[in-house]
């Protein structure tokens, strides 16, 4: 087809244009797409001319430009444009072919990249000091879709260039925008993208709210968004939360949050606590995982009986309310009480109310899941660090063939219990400020392997190239996984990753630490006392020491415990080694030394555990 002629741009009254029938768009624009096409229109004019060509009657048509033509006719009528507005018009040759004309402008134009316009819509508001309502009048958007736009445009550099090179889907970009703070947005995409899971909205939307508190969370419903501003608390908007119908409000600074709901609640345990044994505040409990048993009041109520020999707990229900948990009775109140007459149980009972020291760890939902989490990740390395991997590679054989074979065993509870994927480590916000990061720590090891048949572009090839590594890497990379895949310790129902711990004598001592931000600030200032007059300082009254506030207590406390060398450092409850059995354990050829303090500490775990089974045991 030979090239068309065309005419100098030549304005024409919109009202002598009509749309040709030969238009090759067929599709109809959204009406958000039309909006936003006529407030452009509205905001800068007619950028690109239509296309007309006359007709076999003499009328001027448009074969391309027929949303323009639309949306320039729709803001005549609304008395936007004055009736006579004439457009940018360009007059082709009456013999140009209108189909193959419309086909080739429409070609022309490629469309924007989104995070070009993201970009684009951040330089108008923050270089050109547009505001968010100009911009979305000049648009044809809401203040809201103009702010997503430039939080998206704002994401960090590095996370847009690879939006940009397909690195990163665009659809999970937003997940990256939900804090301004570009620092955070990196640190987690960089995580993720080690871990192969930056482009998992889920994962994303996880490793972000771990780093903060929602105005959607119980605790803060609790609290009170007023009073978290109150305190000095920082904000940041959520612009994308699902479910939200609008902007969601984001608290940062998660230690004081929970430090806020947790004097709250220490009030109300006081005013609620009244007349009962004890009262204890926990940020998070349940009934069906407490270490309490439980009695039930009587027709009137509970009896002064009853609360002299039970405490309550107070804690924040679904909803942010108030919940008051009554009757609950302590361990060793039970224990005190075993091997008298109901009259003297009560008595003595009553006689073992704590003093200011306390007589049990008091550490909260919060925190013990982050100690056990600290656990997990200090296991996984010291039997990593082990010079030859046959242990673990071992552990990963028992748990392939008891999981098939043993079908008593069905939910692996005399084994190795383990996940066919690396078992993950959720901790709260306040438990993530570990001293020693141990993820890294790990990290450090798997780039210590050879993995370049992971980049082999099927599974069959994966599969060839790794079976032409050495026996030894291949050891080596089975070990690995097997740290990865091992689950929390329990006594009953996964003893393995402490079995293998006791074997070799390890000290998690070398690998974790207790610290006034880790541990001793999250514990009740009783607690403190106790542990430096009961356990550091042994004989020696703590009188100094309760003159001190709680964080100069709980800094001293982490002093303490740094100095202490490793193998005789004190470390919280649960992060002692248990072991089932007693039993003298082989490695796949080679005896296992074991120190006479390791197995003497191994002995007396067993006793403390065979003690505690049978009084359970007797509960039952």
């Amino acid at each position: 087809m030979a090239a068309p002629t065309l005419s100098e741009i030549t304005y024409l009254p919109v009202k002598e244009l009509t749309t040709s029938a030969d238009n090759v768009r067929k599709s109809k624009a959204t009406p958000e797409e039309d909006a936003e096409l006529r407030a452009g229109i509205k905001a800068v004019g007619v950028l690109n001319p239509l296309l007309v060509k006359e007709n076999a009657k003499g009328k001027s048509v448009v074969v391309a430009g027929g949303r323009r033509l639309a949306a320039l006719q729709q803001l005549i009528k609304e008395k936007t444009l004055p009736a006579d507005y004439a457009a940018p018009c360009i007059i082709l040759d009456p013999e140009a072919d209108a189909v193959a004309i419309g086909l080739i402008e429409n070609g022309q134009r490629a469309g924007m990249h989104p995070i070009d316009e993201f970009e684009a819509y951040h330089e108008l508001h923050f270089k050109k000091h547009l505001t968010v309502d100009d911009i979305a009048a000049q648009h044809g958007k809401t203040p809201l879709e103009v702010k997503k736009r430039l939080a998206l445009g704002g994401v960090h550099p590095d996370i847009r260039a690879d939006c940009r090179s397909g690195a990163l889907n665009i659809d999970v970009l937003d997940c990256y925008a939900t804090t301004t703070d570009q620092q955070k947005q990196l640190k987690i995409y960089q995580t993720l993208k080690k871990q192969k899971q930056h482009n998992w909205r889920h994962y994303v939307v996880q490793a972000f709210a771990a780093e903060s508190y929602s105005t959607k969370d119980d605790i803060v419903k609790f609290i009170g968004i007023e009073t978290y501003k109150d305190a000095g608390g920082a904000i940041d908007e959520d612009l994308f939360a699902e479910d939200s119908g609008g902007v969601e409000l984001r608290l940062l600074d998660c230690k004081l949050v929970e430090s806020l709901a947790l004097t709250k609640l220490e009030a109300a345990a006081i005013k609620h606590g009244k007349g009962w044994k004890w009262a204890k505040a926990e940020l998070e409990f349940s009934l069906y995982n407490m270490p309490y048993s439980r009695i039930h009041a009587e027709k009137g109520g509970f009896t002064a009986q009853q609360k002299q020999e039970s405490g309550i707990v107070v804690t924040i229900q679904y909803g942010g309310r108030l919940e008051v948990h009554k009757g609950l009775v302590r361990k060793e109140d039970e224990r005190a009480a075993k091997s008298a007459t109901k009259k003297a149980k009560a008595a003595k009972a009553g006689a073992a109310v704590s003093g200011a020291l306390g007589d049990e760890p008091a550490y909260s939902a919060a925190l013990k899941h982050d100690l056990a989490d600290h656990k997990l990740a200090a296991t996984k390395l010291a039997l990593l660090d082990l010079a030859d991997p046959a242990l673990l590679v071992s552990a990963m054989h028992f748990a392939i063939c008891n999981s098939v074979l043993n079908q008593d065993d069905y939910e692996g509870a005399i084994g190795m219990a383990m996940e066919c994927k690396p078992t993950q480590i959720f901790m709260t916000p306040v438990g993530r400020s570990i001293e020693n990061d141990l993820e890294e720590m790990l990290e450090k090891h798997r780039a210590d392997l050879l993995l370049d048949w992971l980049d082999e572009p099927t599974t069959a090839a994966q599969f060839r190239a790794f079976l032409k590594l050495s026996d030894g890497e291949q050891r080596l990379q089975v070990a690995y996984c097997a740290a990865l895949m091992l689950k929390h310790t329990n006594i009953d129902t996964n003893p393995g990753p402490d079995m293998m711990l006791a074997m070799v004598g390890a000290n998690l001592a070398n690998y974790w630490r207790p610290t006034a931000d880790n541990f001793f600030s999250r514990i009740p200032q009783a607690e403190r006392l106790r542990i430096v007059a009961n356990v550091l300082c042994e004989n020696e009254a703590p009188a100094a020491q309760k003159k001190m506030k709680a964080a100069e207590l709980s800094k001293y406390l982490e002093d303490k415990v740094a100095a202490m060398p490793a193998a005789d450092r004190w470390m919280p409850e649960g992060f002692d080694i248990q072991e089932p059995t007693a039993a003298a354990t082989k490695l796949p050829g080679k005896k296992v030394k074991r120190s006479a303090a390791s197995a003497a500490a191994a002995a007396a775990a067993l006793a403390d555990d065979d003690e505690e089974d049978d009084y359970d045991g007797d509960d039952a």
